[in-house]
């Protein structure tokens, strides 16, 4: 094994495999959508969506006022009946519209549950 590696024979290896791979493929004998096979004829732009900054504002100023407009005990009592019937079998969805109804947030109900489930660190999110 070492002498291969000193002699570079698993580097010229995969430098050939890549080298008749590539050749497959620009000879179309080995297709690949959207590289050598299907190709849009035009590039089409992707259209993206840009959102004033306003809106952002917009909404963190609503979140403030429904905070101080809720009744804050009934919020809090609610996160809690959330945490405690996640970690048993119990049915999650009356305490989820308990928890609605007395205008606890996504995020905050999201942060109970994630406090008995954890949180999933996938390749990709946020």
């Amino acid at each position: 094994m070492i002498a291969a590696l000193e002699a570079g024979w698993f580097r010229r290896e995969i430098a050939d495999a890549a080298f008749a791979y590539q050749r497959e493929v620009d000879a179309q004998r080995k297709l690949i959508v959207g590289v050598n096979t299907f190709v849009e004829p035009e590039e089409k732009p992707l259209e993206t969506l840009i959102v004033d900054e306003r809106v952002e504002k917009e909404q963190v100023a609503r979140l403030r006022t429904l905070r101080t407009k809720r009744d804050a005990a009934t919020a809090r009592r609610c996160l809690a009946e959330i945490k405690r019937v996640a970690a048993t079998k119990q049915n999650l969805l009356p305490a989820l519209i308990d928890a609605a109804e007395a205008r606890c947030t996504v995020g905050e109900i999201m942060a109970e549950l994630a406090e008995v489930f954890g949180r999933h660190a996938g390749a990709g999110m946020w």
